[in-house]
């Protein structure tokens, strides 16, 4: 029941988005990468639907944040105010009251964190070392800046366990196989020279 009061407050805090009385202009597509781009190209012309997207990313968010607090204790009680405040913070940023690259990217970076915490004393890590910098990657596919994320993955993982060399190399090709599948991607659509030019050139 908490999570339909917090589903309330997401639409009370962005509202002025949602009924058009805010004057921020919708994130523009070109300031995204090629992916972002083709799925949600759509949006710069839409700022009802953009806001409305906007809104239900930011739920999600919000109950991914509040579970990874939950579930690794990162509070003393079992609360929502982590989630709260992730809805908050993001109705105060105007890149966040619309559709965006760096709101769909951050989708991805709880997804990424909960690999890290999971690291943590585990005798099969190697997964889940691979699949904390796939996340953190999957999200620059979105948003090109958001590969400085990994240096936070890679530093995070150095503090849950002892990285070893042959799981420092799994976390190196976590992140390289993302990037490459979507330069495959788009080297097929004759179109391998912009990503490139998008994802490593701004």
């Amino acid at each position: 029941s908490t999570a339909i009061f917090l589903a309330l407050y997401v639409v009370l805090t962005r509202a002025t988005a949602l009924f058009g009385w805010v004057h921020v202009m919708p994130w523009p597509a070109a300031n995204g990468s090629l992916l972002y781009k083709s799925w949600f190209g759509w949006t710069e012309n839409a700022p009802f639907y953009s806001a409305l997207a906007a809104a239900v990313l930011v739920y999600l968010q919000a109950l991914m944040v509040n579970w990874l607090v939950d579930e690794f204790r990162l509070m003393s009680d079992r609360n929502w105010f982590p989630g709260l405040f992730y809805v908050l913070v993001t109705s105060i940023l105007p890149e966040f009251l619309f559709i965006s690259a760096p709101l769909v990217a951050a989708t991805f970076v709880p997804i990424s964190l909960r690999k890290v915490f999971k690291s943590y004393k585990s005798m099969q890590a190697t997964p889940l070392v691979f699949d904390a910098a796939l996340w953190m990657s999957v999200a620059a596919l979105f948003y090109p800046p958001a590969l400085m994320l990994l240096l936070a993955a890679y530093s995070g993982i150095m503090v849950m366990r002892s990285f070893q060399v042959r799981e420092q190399l799994v976390f190196f090709t976590g992140a390289f196989t993302p990037l490459f599948l979507a330069w495959l991607w788009y080297l097929w659509a004759d179109q391998g020279s912009e990503f490139r030019a998008i994802q490593f050139g701004g």
